[in-house]
């Protein structure tokens, strides 16, 4: 009985934890603005644990930077929060968006976009202007790549084997980053 008493408390104690690092900065009920976006992602069968989230193209690690602060936003402030699909996360952040990766926009940066990095696992540093983004096939740059909505993306692929790269151009680029936006019907 004991036991079982002691696990409901690591239980509660966890998920009050984990709650925590997803809380937005305000004290009102819309601190909990987030966690809403991560349960419902679940309840639609999405595959989502400790969550990289990605404000304005910054990402924030479950155990890095959110065990240290929350979120440096307020809810007022978000134009729209998107939960990237299960393997596109992945391919762009590497092993820190396995657990998924949540996309989210500030009102200020939807209005006026700004120059971001763009952050993938290579073993080798990537220099931004080494990276070249094809839109449906059609060569686009960094600035226009910042204004793209995440719920309108239909696939990502980042290729950054040197033989693969050869295929999309023959100038000297570190990475193609490969977007598949979902076709209007």
């Amino acid at each position: 009985m004991k036991s079982v008493f002691l696990t409901a408390i690591v239980i509660v104690l966890t998920t009050s934890c984990i709650s925590n690092r997803y809380m937005l900065n305000d004290n009102g009920y819309k601190s909990t603005a987030l966690i809403s976006v991560i349960k419902e992602a679940k309840t639609n069968g999405q595959k989502i644990h400790k969550p990289l989230i990605v404000l304005d193209g910054i990402p924030y690690r479950y155990d890095v930077e959110l065990k240290q602060s929350r979120l440096p936003v307020r809810p007022d402030d978000i134009a729209r929060m998107s939960v990237l699909k299960e393997n596109m996360g992945a391919s762009i952040y590497g092993e820190t968006g396995k657990g998924g990766v949540i996309l989210v926009t500030t009102k200020q940066a939807a209005i006026s976009p700004q120059k971001k990095e763009v952050r993938i696992d290579c073993s080798q540093p990537v220099k931004q202007d080494k990276l070249l983004y094809l839109v449906d096939g059609k060569i686009t740059s960094q600035s226009e790549m910042n204004v793209i909505d995440a719920s309108s993306i239909d696939s990502v692929n980042v290729i950054k084997d040197p033989d693969e790269i050869k295929k999309y151009t023959t100038e000297d680029y570190d990475g193609v980053i490969v977007i598949r936006m979902k076709q209007s019907d």
